[in-house]
């Protein structure tokens, strides 16, 4: 999984960091050279988030209050739509409000990966918010029909499968998936639904 990282202050995320890498998750940064400005989008590189990006997590010093410039990548993850999990407490809270969850960085692997989960979750039953009356409609049991959402690198693959009905109604679910997939928020290079 792709997790961006951002930190209250240099260094604070290097524990986090490791974690993650033991667990086999790829680290992205904002700031790789711990620096608050510019960011790597503004620098010839590419945005950590238009790389496809899963999960946000933020490290905070024990005695940050207010968000500093390092962390500008919070509120960009947060508006693509990500996930973000912080590690720790710190004197202030500002995050507390959008957090997806909170973990030590013993934990933080299984964090980042509940946090995904959850989203791909939340996803799925805004698709299924969106096709379960056109499935009535259709005479085809809601029950019978399975809906997943999983990433593929910087993809996003929907299925819906279970009833043999769904061939008949195929384009029509796919357009409701698809339109609940782009009010959901987040950016995908590609999003492939697969309906029958």
């Amino acid at each position: 999984m792709d997790v961006l990282l951002v930190e209250s202050d240099p260094g604070v995320g290097a524990a986090t960091s490791a974690a993650l890498v033991a667990a086999g998750h790829v680290v992205r940064r904002c700031h790789p050279d711990g620096g608050s400005f510019p960011c790597v989008g503004l620098t010839g590189h590419t945005c950590p988030l238009v790389e496809g990006t899963d999960v946000a997590v933020v490290a905070r010093a024990a005695c940050a209050a207010a968000p500093t410039g390092s962390e500008d990548g919070v509120a960009c993850a947060l508006r693509a739509g990500l996930p973000v999990v912080q590690v720790g407490r710190s004197m202030e809270e500002p995050y507390q409000s959008w957090l997806a969850g909170r973990a030590d960085v013993e934990d933080i692997a299984e964090a980042v990966e509940r946090a995904q989960q959850r989203a791909a979750g939340e996803l799925v039953l805004a698709i299924r918010g969106r096709i379960d009356l056109l499935l009535v409609r259709a005479g085809i049991d809601p029950a019978g029909v399975v809906c997943t959402a999983s990433r593929v690198g910087h993809s996003l693959r929907i299925r819906v499968t279970g009833d043999p009905g769904l061939s008949a109604i195929r384009e029509a679910v796919g357009v409701r998936a698809y339109d609940a997939v782009r009010a959901f928020g987040k950016a995908f290079d590609e999003i492939h639904i697969d309906v029958g």
